[in-house]
């Protein structure tokens, strides 16, 4: 289905007020600006969201890194798809990833510079379960 913004953001708000969602993708809709940002919202709630997928979903930047951030207080999310965004930063990944025990799964976009290539593809590594990271960084 094609969703825009505004629907994205109906579906966040809802999924914010149930907390009964486990599974959500919205990949190949328009979840840029607001929604971007009502996702990360979503991630940084409490809420029983085991799974998330926006891939080719046009997330901002700054929605991207507020996701990031929002991994930092979520401990319940297992999967994440956050591919074919524009990963201008990947050091708030880095952070997230460290900090986050459940995490099994990342689809990352390919991180623009090859330096934060090579700590995220080492940190993957590092890091017991996490799969489909190595993947994401050479999308």
């Amino acid at each position: 289905c094609k969703l825009w913004v505004r629907g994205t953001l109906a579906i966040a708000d809802a999924a914010l007020t149930k907390r009964t969602l486990e599974t959500l993708d919205v990949s190949d809709n328009d979840c840029g600006g607001p929604a971007s940002l009502a996702l990360a919202g979503l991630l940084a709630a409490p809420s029983p969201l085991a799974s998330l997928s926006v891939a080719r979903a046009g997330l901002s930047a700054q929605g991207l890194e507020a996701m990031a951030d929002a991994l930092l207080h979520n401990h319940n999310i297992q999967a994440l798809d956050v591919s074919s965004a524009r990963l201008f930063d990947a050091e708030p990944w880095l952070k997230a990833l460290q900090a986050h025990p459940y995490l099994h799964t990342l689809a990352l976009p390919c991180a623009s510079d090859p330096a934060l290539r090579v700590k995220l593809a080492n940190l993957a590594a590092a890091h017991a379960g996490t799969s489909a990271l190595p993947g994401g960084l050479t999308g």
